[in-house]
């Protein structure tokens, strides 16, 4: 591994390893070899093996797995659910959907605290979640209280919340530097794809029955609990100890050599509304894809008048679709520009939006292409959506989990509204897909147009004699720093 210089200017200076050509350098300066070494495509943090990397990543990839089997599979046994507690109406089973979502955010929350406390345990801790989400499906319909559902479902969440954020950290942490890394990320969510587009279809096979329900949930916890042993075996990765200085110094140094001059300052008022427009494309976005993966199977029974099976198979289909669109996004973004992607998901997704509303209200064959088509047009609005933020906004990470929060809201607040609506009307899971993705289009055009309501700063009419004397850290009242 290179040296690194600990020079005295290290407060003013990138420290480069001193290997392969690279030295000290300014901010702002470039490196003086010929180009980047593999110090430097490894990344500042500690270096990392190719063979922990690529067993961690497997790991990562058989836990998401089975998580996406997991969470998928409350949908398809949702009607069968509600017949085994005696319930009239699948959609009696509505504020399920709220223990889900309140127990994904617990568990997230949790994760990242347990994992800054034991970063070294790391993989240990996702296997344990995953194991624990297992048992917890199975148990899922071993008792007959309504009570003890959602107290079942609600603990599967919790540590189905810290598998997810786990897999996504150490995800990140192992592939820093590297120019995999992107495609790295894409297949751990293409993985999650693959459980959910696999879930429906196991539940089928074992089945359907109330008879059967206590064998279809056994399997699936086995399933995502074996899927999460693997990563127990593979040695956690290793962290970097980094002063909060350091951290700072090293922002304002990237920030300085990497970004754009800025040439616009943002108002609060303009600012503030980007930022309510973003969350709701997220809440939107996460209501739109988790109504449709928790309600088809219903829709298909109660609208169209099809059986069990057939609503596996719809929501299979979904899943499937968004898991291909997500492949292929990896490879479309070599080719197209943000805003061709995000133009084309929307053109699709509308269309099946309009096909689910008129055709597939009454078909179950209209309903198979209404529902592939939106899995598709859905697939890559989520990335999208965070580079729409970086290019308009330029906004750092902690502005971007601000209004990623909206999507956490849409995905416990919409589904739970849809099932109620379904209750009054059986068209309602269509349209108001319909609507989410109408109004999530509106965000997104609000937030391209951005750029017009930029306030630009003065600083170009600043005579240059006196350029010492002026104040250029002094902020205007009316502006909004957009680092958080």
């Amino acid at each position: 591994m290179a040296e690194w210089d600990d020079g005295e200017d290290a407060e003013d200076a990138l420290l480069m390893p001193k290997e392969g050509g690279f030295v000290e350098l300014e901010c702002g300066a470039a490196h003086s070899g010929p180009g980047p070494s593999e110090a430097q495509m490894e990344g500042d943090g500690p270096r990392i093996s190719r063979e922990l990397r690529l067993k961690s990543t497997a790991g990562y990839f058989a836990a998401i797995a089975g998580l996406g089997f997991t969470m998928s599979a409350i949908g398809p046994t949702l009607p069968t659910l509600a017949e085994y507690h005696g319930l009239s109406s699948p959609t009696a089973l509505a504020p399920l959907l709220i223990m889900r979502g309140v127990g994904y955010t617990v568990g997230t929350l949790g994760m990242g605290r347990i994992g800054s406390n034991y970063p070294h345990d790391r993989h240990k801790i996702v296997a344990v979640a995953a194991v624990a989400m297992g048992i917890f499906a199975t148990l899922t319909p071993t008792f007959i209280s309504i009570v003890a559902l959602y107290i079942m479902v609600l603990m599967l969440s919790i540590f189905g919340g810290m598998v997810d954020l786990g897999c996504n950290v150490l995800l990140v942490d192992v592939w820093t530097g590297n120019e995999q890394g992107s495609a790295a990320m894409n297949l751990l969510h293409f993985m999650w794809g693959v459980g959910s587009f696999l879930a429906p279809l196991v539940a089928e096979g074992v089945g359907l029955e109330p008879s059967r329900l206590q064998a279809t949930w056994t399997t699936i916890g086995v399933v995502s609990a074996a899927l999460g042993v693997p990563i127990w075996f593979v040695p956690s990765p290793p962290t970097e100890d980094r002063s909060h200085e350091d951290d700072i110094a090293d922002e304002k140094t990237i920030a300085s050599d990497l970004s754009p001059p800025k040439v616009a300052r943002m108002t609060r008022f303009s600012f503030g509304a980007a930022i309510v427009a973003l969350s709701m494309y997220y809440f939107c976005y996460a209501g739109a894809e988790h109504a449709l993966g928790d309600w088809l199977s219903t829709f298909a029974i109660t609208t169209l008048h099809k059986s069990d099976d057939d609503g596996a198979n719809l929501t299979s289909v979904y899943w499937g679709c968004l898991t291909l669109g997500r492949l292929l996004g990896a490879f479309t973004t070599q080719l197209l520009t943000a805003s061709q992607l995000i133009a084309g998901d929307f053109t699709m997704a509308s269309a099946g939006c309009v096909l689910l509303v008129t055709w597939g209200s009454n078909s179950l064959v209209g309903a198979y292409v209404g529902t592939a088509m939106l899995g598709i047009g859905l697939s890559t609005l989520y990335p999208m959506g965070i580079m729409l933020a970086e290019q308009k906004l330029k906004m750092t990470g902690g502005w971007i989990s601000v209004f990623i929060s909206g999507g956490t809201i849409g995905s416990v607040v919409l589904p739970l509204f849809v099932g109620l609506l379904m209750s009054i009307d059986r068209n309602a899971l269509a349209w108001s897909t319909a609507v989410f993705v109408a109004i999530q289009l509106a965000s997104y055009v609000y937030v391209a147009r951005y750029r017009d309501r930029t306030t630009p700063e003065p600083a170009a009419t600043i005579d240059p004699t006196l350029a010492d004397e002026f104040d250029t850290g002094s902020e205007d009242s009316d502006a909004v720093d957009t680092e958080l």
